[in-house]
């Protein structure tokens, strides 16, 4: 199980967006239904959310121009944890 078509205000991997606090947005591999998530930055951890939404906003205002990393890992409705997705980014 693992995140994936992952964007930032509906862009992959966008340079020059002008919003402090990003809306992230993504998909479920393999058709099972997701549960939890969890966001990592590169300054900020969510932890374990549970939700079966696929989108969420970082409520951290981050510095304009600065690029961000960031993945995301997901649980299924057996609590299974999967893997991080692949590492993106916004700036």
């Amino acid at each position: 199980m693992k995140a994936i078509n992952i964007k930032t205000e509906y862009l992959k991997n966008p340079i020059g967006i002008d919003i402090d606090t990003p809306r992230l947005m993504w998909n479920c591999e393999g058709g099972v239904t997701q549960t939890a998530y969890q966001i990592v930055t590169d300054d900020w951890d969510s932890g374990k959310v549970e939700s079966n939404s696929m989108r969420a906003v970082i409520p951290v205002k981050f510095e304009k121009g600065k690029r961000v990393t960031f993945k995301i890992k997901l649980w299924d409705e057996n609590d299974t944890e999967g893997e991080f997705s692949e590492e993106n980014f916004f700036e």
